[in-house]
């Protein structure tokens, strides 16, 4: 059977997280050792994501990052990034999009398409489109 936990990036080694985010050029290692969680599967990590506060219990799911090999994953993993999200008691998640693939999954998950949002198009990314999750009680 398969074990999958999330583990703050706090809690491991440094070393730990440069040695796993090395290939990931797109991620800001920074923001992921001040607020991100990797994911563990079976011992290995396999994947990352960071979950930070915007504003009044809106979070931002920044970065999303799992190797290609465990892309089945992707269904539980969002439900974890999720049930963190409800322990920090936020009202809405919202992500910033900008792949077509990222879209359907974000929809597989019923997080909503934001035509008019408060919240600016990322600096130099005209692209991309923001996306809702409303948490239920």
């Amino acid at each position: 059977m398969t074990t999958l936990r999330i583990i703050k990036a706090s809690q491991l080694s440094e070393k730990d997280v440069y040695d796993f985010l090395k290939n990931a050029h797109q991620i800001d290692i920074q923001s992921v050792l001040k607020s991100g969680y990797l994911l563990e599967i079976d011992g290995k990590i396999c994947g990352c994501f960071v979950l930070e506060e915007m504003t009044d219990h809106i979070f931002e799911l920044k970065k999303f990052y799992l190797i290609s090999t465990e892309a089945i994953k992707i269904p539980p993993l969002f439900e974890a990034i999720l049930s963190i999200a409800k322990e920090k008691k936020a009202k809405k998640v919202c992500v910033y999009s900008q792949k077509l693939m990222t879209d359907i999954i974000l929809e597989s998950f019923n997080f909503y398409p934001q035509e008019d949002t408060v919240f600016p198009k990322k600096e130099g990314e005209d692209e991309g489109k923001w996306w809702f999750y409303t948490m239920r009680d």
